[in-house]
């Protein structure tokens, strides 16, 4: 057992193998995504964003020149997740009772199969700050107070998020066999923080307007 929480992503997790108890929150896979996907289904982030860009389309014509744009990133963000959807698929206790996987080869295969979620999921919060950054361009009169309360309350979950799946990260033990990809991750979660941190500033201008 991890941490108790409610999740159905125990068998792709470390927890499928280290029957421990997690000290503190998010410091497993399975109890940092139950944790993140509770705050998309309490606020409902990405929803809220196209449908009020979508409905703004039908009565500001002249703004469907975005249409692609954000049609491009929603497109982006489905791909991202199918991915995402098969890397979480995978289930280590299958491969923890096979007779002919060694340990260290399902260790090494746990750690970079958390790497590659990390990046997915870092992509995906790129994705949607970029769908943010359109709508911020925008004039303010066009959306209502609760988009931009709820926009205010995506950087809060993100950057909570970030600071515990960077904690997740550095737990990752970096190898010869995974130095580029390591490396390379570790870029994405650097430039996440750095578009997190424009888009609150930019955010905070837009509010501040009158």
């Amino acid at each position: 057992m991890c941490c108790s929480c409610e999740t159905p992503n125990r068998q792709n997790c470390s927890c499928a193998i280290y029957k421990t108890i997690c000290l503190e929150q998010s410091c497993c896979w399975c109890c940092f995504f139950h944790l993140w996907s509770k705050e998309l289904a309490k606020y409902d982030f990405y929803n809220a964003m196209f449908s009020a860009i979508f409905e703004l389309f039908k009565t500001e014509k002249h703004l469907r020149v975005l249409k692609k744009i954000i049609k491009k990133i929603n497109s982006d963000l489905i791909e991202s997740r199918y991915n995402f959807k098969k890397l979480q698929s995978v289930d280590f206790t299958v491969e923890l009772n096979d007779p002919n996987t060694s340990e260290p080869d399902l260790f090494e295969a746990i750690e970079q199969n958390l790497i590659y979620k990390i990046r997915h999921q870092t992509n995906e919060w790129q994705l949607i700050l970029e769908l943010g950054l359109v709508l911020l361009d925008l004039q303010k009169t066009y959306f209502t107070r609760s988009l931009y309360e709820n926009l205010v309350q995506l950087t809060k979950s993100i950057s909570e998020s970030l600071y515990q799946i960077t904690r997740l990260f550095i737990t990752v033990t970096r190898t010869e066999y995974n130095l580029s990809l390591h490396t390379s991750t570790k870029e994405k979660i650097l430039d996440l923080e750095a578009n997190l941190s424009v888009f609150e500033d930019k955010l905070a201008n837009k509010l501040q307007k009158n």
